[in-house]
């Protein structure tokens, strides 16, 4: 006899209503039995759905901490773009300049123009870093807002 058993036992023979409900301790017991079993299952389950959800919370935390990096890369892409931009821009205007100084034959204007050229090749690298930064921003956005609604449903 385990100690279940005997607990079962004392609280049967005390209390007369469980014995005109049950009419044995066999009966008693076996209710008892059902009812530690039916508890643990209900337990497992509500065990097994908090950790669902911690681990839904988890990865929900995981998607905005992925959004805010990619949100940063593209704020520092588009000012790295209009700095380059804008050296874009004052290079044209010496080239210009240059130009209109010195003639297309002259040092200044083949100094001017390589400026200009390099300026540019600086400012398609940086279209491209931002291009490739705004679609992961997207991207990190879409699954950071994905995810919040993913743990908004848990909750109700």
């Amino acid at each position: 006899m385990g100690l279940s058993e005997i607990n079962a036992r004392m609280q049967y023979e005390k209390d007369p209503k469980l014995q005109e409900k049950f009419g044995s301790f066999e009966k008693y017991f076996e209710y008892k039995a059902l009812e530690l079993k039916k508890e643990s299952i209900l337990t497992y389950g509500k065990n097994v759905s908090d950790s669902i959800k911690n681990s839904v919370k988890g990865w929900a935390l995981e998607q905005e901490a992925k959004k805010d990096e990619a949100e940063q890369r593209y704020y520092a892409a588009l000012q790295q773009y209009s700095l380059m931009k804008s050296g874009e821009d004052k290079a044209l205007s010496n080239l210009r300049t240059v130009y209109s100084n010195y003639g297309e034959n002259s040092t200044q204007f083949n100094d001017a123009m390589k400026s200009y050229k390099n300026s540019t090749n600086t400012l398609f690298d940086a279209n491209i870093e931002l291009s490739c930064a705004r679609d992961h921003f997207n991207s990190a956005n879409k699954n950071a807002f994905m995810s919040y609604l993913t743990t908004r449903n848990l909750q109700g």
